[in-house]
C-alpha cells in the first residue's frame, strides 16, 4: 500500500493522463513540487503546531496542549498567508489556470488550522476567490 500523498498523486496522473494534478512542462511541474515540499514543511509546521496544541493534544491525547506553541504556529502563519496572496494567479489556482497538486498541498493544512481557531483567513480567501 501506499500513504504518502505525493506518490498517490504521482501514481494517479500516470494511470488516469486526463487531467493532470501535476503539469507536463518543466517550469510548471517545478512550481508544483515546490508548493507540495512548501505545505509539507512550513506549512504544516505552523498549522501542525496550532492543530496538535489545540486539538489533537487536549481531545485524543487527554493532555493540555501547549498554548505558547499553539501561539507561536498561529503567529508563523501570517507570513506564509502574506506569501501565498502574493502567489496566487488570477483564476485563484497556485500554478497555471487549473487546478493541481500544488493547490491541494497548499489547502490540506488550512482545514486543520481553520479547525484550531484559524479560519479568517479562509473566509477572506473564499470571498476574494467570489466563492462566499
Amino acid at each position: 500500500a501506499i500513504s504518502d500523498s505525493t506518490a498517490i498523486v504521482t501514481y494517479l496522473d500516470a494511470k488516469y493522463t486526463d487531467n493532470p494534478l501535476i503539469p507536463a512542462d518543466a517550469e510548471s511541474r517545478a512550481r508544483v513540487v515546490w508548493f507540495d515540499e512548501f505545505a509539507d514543511t512550513i506549512l504544516t509546521a505552523a498549522s501542525g503546531a496550532m492543530f496538535f496544541n489545540r486539538i489533537v493534544s487536549p481531545k485524543f491525547v487527554g493532555k493540555p496542549g501547549d498554548d505558547a506553541l499553539a501561539s507561536k504556529g498561529e503567529t508563523d502563519m501570517g507570513p506564509i498567508c502574506v506569501y501565498l496572496e502574493g502567489l496566487l494567479q488570477d483564476g485563484g489556482f497556485l500554478v497555471g489556470e487549473s487546478l493541481t497538486l500544488a493547490d491541494i498541498s497548499v489547502a490540506s493544512p488550512f482545514v486543520n488550522a481553520a479547525h484550531a481557531g484559524f479560519a479568517d483567513w479562509i473566509r477572506r480567501e473564499r470571498k476574494m476567490l467570489g466563492l462566499g
